[in-house]
């Protein structure tokens, strides 16, 4: 794993608290997505690692799908699945389809874009993370954020935390 920190080359206080500002950059997110858009931090409610374990089964997408309230009434997902202590996987920009409510479940069809496709599952995003659910975009700011590294390949063949 390559480590990046970014905290250095920020340009203003806010970039440096923020950890959309630097993922969007280093991932090539698009500008005018920014207000439409979501941060959605997974973590298991029973065990945290459950998204993690979902994505190495290639099942994520339906994991997220499913939602227990109407969490994702943005047109984008920047999803980062909870891998470590302050560490959080890169798991893709998804777009937001369609909503179907079946039987008080929330079931959203959405759409992986190409967006940072080649740093899922390679990216983690160093952030502490102390408030819970879903994030806008924009009009926030965070602290503590950094980007952790970048691993060469997709970390599929890693010992999976919590095994």
């Amino acid at each position: 794993m390559v480590c990046i920190n970014l905290l250095q080359h920020s340009e203003s206080m806010e970039e440096r608290n923020n950890p959309f500002m630097k993922t969007k950059d280093l991932i090539g997110f698009p500008e005018e997505w920014t207000n439409k858009s979501k941060l959605h931090f997974a973590i298991g409610a029973k065990n945290r690692h459950e998204p993690l374990y979902e994505f190495y089964k290639n099942e994520f997408q339906d994991w997220q799908n499913s939602q227990n309230n109407k969490n994702f009434e943005r047109d984008y997902i920047l999803s980062l699945i909870y891998y470590g202590r302050h560490e959080w996987l890169f798991a893709g920009v998804y777009k937001r389809i369609g909503l179907e409510i079946i039987e008080g479940k929330y079931n959203y069809s959405t759409e992986l874009q190409d967006v940072g496709k080649e740093l899922i599952g390679r990216l983690i995003i160093q952030y502490e993370k102390k408030i819970q659910g879903i994030i806008s975009l924009s009009g926030k700011t965070y602290r503590q954020t950094a980007i952790a590294g970048s691993a060469t390949r997709t970390l599929y063949s890693r010992t999976i935390p919590g095994l």
